[in-house]
């Protein structure tokens, strides 16, 4: 692996880092040629060690300020950290019936408690991952096993939800969703992926809402991404 040492590079770009007229740009290209170096991997140590769940820990995810830190896993409860001192702020039982394999931490509200959790959507299947359009912590996107995305609005009581795509192969069966993410430079994409070759970008101002029994074929997405050694196979 290339590396650099302190004969003047090093500390070039540390330099250049500070008095950058565009510090972002160049934070940017500091941390892709900083982080992967040996000489920063062999300087991380165990800043804090986090105990209380009873299964394994799946997920993980910091809130907006970095404060605290979200943990969900096998043991069906999620609990919020203050990290840097290594206690809990909060732990409940998250409502689900099986593992936790993905948190968001964010703050809908001021009051700085956990007063109930509640059910806002539901897929036929395992949901494996969440979607949270970056402005806006009251609306994400969902995707499940069963082959739905679905979108839920928190501002309305109850929550606004509804599913706006199953996504289907060819064939006319539904292929198992695992991952979503939405563009952070425009909300109206997101990607999904699945137990298939294909990565899939859709717009959500060209889809409608779908009945969970609809066998309608599923709408072509913007754009469908599939690496080269599985063409042929698709």
């Amino acid at each position: 692996m290339c590396d650099y040492h302190l004969d003047g590079h090093y500390l070039r770009d540390l330099y250049s880092r500070q008095l950058c007229a565009d510090p972002a740009r160049l934070s940017y290209a500091f941390t892709q040629r900083m982080y992967p170096l040996n000489s920063f991997v062999q300087r991380l140590t165990l800043e804090r060690k986090l105990e209380g769940h009873e299964g394994c820990v799946n997920c993980i995810n910091f809130s907006p300020d970095g404060g605290l830190l979200a943990s969900g896993s096998d043991d069906l409860k999620v609990i919020v950290w203050d990290w840097s001192r290594g206690t809990p702020v909060t732990s409940f039982d998250s409502g689900h019936v099986a593992n936790v394999f993905q948190i968001i931490c964010t703050v809908l509200s001021s009051s700085g408690s956990m007063m109930s959790t509640k059910r806002v959507a539901h897929h036929n299947d395992s949901a494996h991952k969440l979607a949270l359009e970056p402005d806006s912590p009251h609306v994400f996107l969902s995707c499940g096993e069963d082959g739905g995305v679905m979108e839920v609005d928190l501002r309305e009581d109850p929550p606004k939800r509804k599913r706006i795509l199953i996504c289907r192969s060819p064939k006319n069966t539904r292929i198992a969703l695992y991952s979503i993410f939405i563009d952070p430079s425009n909300y109206n994409y997101f990607a999904i992926s699945g137990r298939e070759q294909f990565a899939r970008i859709y717009d959500r101002r060209m889809l409608s809402e779908v009945t969970d029994n609809s066998s309608q074929s599923c709408p072509e997405p913007v754009k469908k991404y599939c690496p080269h050694h599985l063409v042929c196979v698709a």
